[in-house]
């Protein structure tokens, strides 16, 4: 998940099978720079299993959820466990919690009207849980990084990886 910087010509990438084009970085002193979206998708790895499972603790007894529930149970859910004070998307971003709530609750939004046809009518839990919140917390975190750009924080904690994991 680490892009090396070799140069400063393009350079591509594969990030769980996408290509992208990595945009011309200066080297840093360790011999790399860890791209944005590598940082989210890394920092967002462990926690978005434990969120989508945590959001929907109340329905694992049963064993499936169906879609409606489920997505209703994410659109509030993922805000306020994005927005938590102790979280990346506090931490590094110079936003105050309404702000970060109102980004993330959009971005959400936006996310789960995108994959909607792909999510099931049931969800089977906690299996279908952990992969759709996967899928639709590496969405948000993308685009709440997206929309807040010019309002993030550039120290050593936020750009550290393993201070996310």
């Amino acid at each position: 998940m680490i892009s090396m910087v070799l140069s400063l010509k393009y350079k591509t990438y594969t990030s769980r099978g996408f290509t992208r084009l990595a945009k011309p970085q200066k080297k840093r002193k360790y011999g790399f720079k860890i791209n944005a979206i590598n940082r989210i998708m890394l920092s967002m790895k462990y926690t978005i299993g434990f969120i989508a499972l945590l959001s929907l603790s109340v329905y694992l007894h049963a064993g499936e959820v169906d879609k409606s529930t489920w997505v209703n149970g994410m659109s509030t859910a993922l805000p306020t466990a994005f927005c938590n004070s102790s979280q990346y998307f506090r931490q590094c971003f110079s936003v105050s919690a309404e702000e970060c709530e109102e980004t993330a609750a959009s971005a959400t939004r936006i996310c789960l009207k995108k994959h909607i046809k792909d999510i099931p009518e049931m969800l089977v839990q906690p299996k279908d849980g952990t992969h759709w919140g996967t899928i639709i917390g590496q969405c948000a975190g993308e685009a709440y990084d997206v929309t807040l750009t010019n309002k993030k924080i550039d120290n050593d904690q936020c750009n550290n990886v393993n201070n996310w994991q």
